[in-house]
């Protein structure tokens, strides 16, 4: 693939005179490229190469068990080999987790995710963005409730992003 540099030097070099030998030599491509390249005329954008997954035969069977049931990646595997699924669980696992990804943007935070062999709903984000540092005492507080006074968010906050591991622990239980 040729990059842009290289195919405007093809077309300098061709405007100047130079064969298509010359030219290839030059640039450091295939004679057919070049000729390629000034039948084009344009430079023609790089396609991305789509793959087909094992798991895609399989792809409406498993939205519809993980918007049904809210199954994890293991359990889901189980299902789908009943099914034929020949495909590795890492593959289910990446799958899960884009589909999460996207039915989060979808529903903005209203799906469950698991979160090892329990599930985190959407009560609990407030934990997962706290963790992240994503959170100011304000949307804590809202997201808590009235029972979290604005004290003890920034108090919170102040413990998970700086405090020790064990402080930090004790501050969100």
């Amino acid at each position: 693939m040729l990059n842009a540099t290289q195919y405007a030097e093809i077309i300098i070099l061709s405007k100047s005179g130079h064969s298509n030998r010359k030219i290839s030599r030059v640039v450091g491509c295939n004679r057919a490229t070049v000729g390629k390249v000034l039948r084009l005329k344009t430079p023609q954008p790089p396609t991305p190469r789509i793959r087909k997954r094992v798991i895609d035969s399989f792809r409406k069977e498993a939205e519809q068990l993980l918007t049904n049931g809210g199954f994890t990646a293991p359990q889901l595997m189980q299902i789908l080999k009943r099914a034929g699924y020949r495909g590795s669980l890492y593959a289910v696992r990446h799958f899960v987790r884009a589909f999460r990804a996207k039915q989060l943007e979808r529903r903005k935070m209203t799906a469950t995710l698991p979160c090892g062999t329990s599930l985190l709903a959407v009560d609990h984000f407030w934990i997962l963005r706290l963790m992240q540092g994503d959170i100011d005492a304000d949307a804590l507080k809202s997201d808590c409730g009235p029972t979290l006074t604005l004290d003890d968010a920034h108090f919170l906050i102040e413990m998970v992003l700086s405090g020790r591991l064990g402080f930090r622990n004790r501050a969100v239980v």
